[in-house]
């Protein structure tokens, strides 16, 4: 079995985040599977950029939680068809605030876990939110999730888009890299992408 599989199965199975997990659970299906698949993208780049076993699992969970913050969020928001208000846009937004505020409360985490929740927005030219944080600031596991959050958002059908192929996505965060996308953490997607091609 692959590391990154072992690692995933091992924080999904986690009993000190019961409580997130069912706020995950909770929400609709499309954000379930988003985290799973999130969290095993990031572990497959992390691998690629040689992350150590505590590296990845720490990686992992900060991965797999990134979107739970959403549990507060307005659910016709999260899975409207149609265009967002600026209101409605401001809320969503703030999803990275309530994540980083539920999970710093669960001391059985690494305090990295609640800052990649709080960090896989920003962008590497300081356009991204909460802060506006640049490539300066923004922990290297929160650019890594950043990667793999879009990469995984825009491989899988959502009510307001259609899927991506995986080449058309790859494009689209390479265009990006070193203004929105950590290019480091580009060029491991890219790898990790690679890897599993040869290998399947």
């Amino acid at each position: 079995m692959r590391k990154e599989t072992t690692i995933l199965l091992t924080i999904l199975k986690d009993d000190s985040i019961k409580k997130e997990r069912e706020l995950l659970l909770g929400m609709d299906p499309d954000t379930w599977f988003h985290s799973v698949l999130t969290c095993w993208r990031a572990l497959c780049i992390g691998r690629e950029m040689g992350l150590s076993q505590d590296e990845l699992s720490v990686l992992g969970m900060g991965a797999f939680l990134h979107d739970v913050g959403k549990a507060f969020v307005n659910p016709h928001i999260l899975t409207k068809p149609g265009p967002l208000t600026d209101k409605e846009r401001d809320q969503i937004c703030r999803h990275t605030v309530f994540g980083r505020d539920l999970l710093c409360k669960n001391t059985a985490l690494s305090p990295l876990t609640a800052r990649i929740a709080y960090e896989h927005h920003e962008n590497e030219d300081g356009s991204g939110y909460p802060e506006g944080k640049d490539r300066y600031t923004i922990h290297l596991f929160s650019k890594i999730v950043h990667t793999a959050d879009v990469y995984d958002a825009l491989v899988s059908p959502r009510p307001y888009k259609k899927e991506f192929s995986q080449v058309d996505a790859y494009f689209l965060l390479s265009k990006g890299a070193g203004v929105q996308f950590d290019l480091e953490t580009v060029k491991a997607l890219r790898a990790s992408l690679l890897q599993r091609k040869l290998t399947t």
